[in-house]
């Protein structure tokens, strides 16, 4: 996870979210959004 040209978390997609640090709450929040829409993966 890169934030302001800096790494702010690194790792496999499962440890990210693991770890609930950053990168979790950024895709949770743009699951959540997709969800709320009805978009799937295959669309965005």
């Amino acid at each position: 996870m890169i934030e302001g040209g800096r790494i702010l978390e690194e790792g496999s997609h499962a440890a990210l979210l693991e770890r609930k640090g950053r990168y979790h709450a950024l895709y949770t929040e743009q699951s959540l959004r997709d969800s709320v829409l009805g978009l799937h993966s295959d669309q965005v």
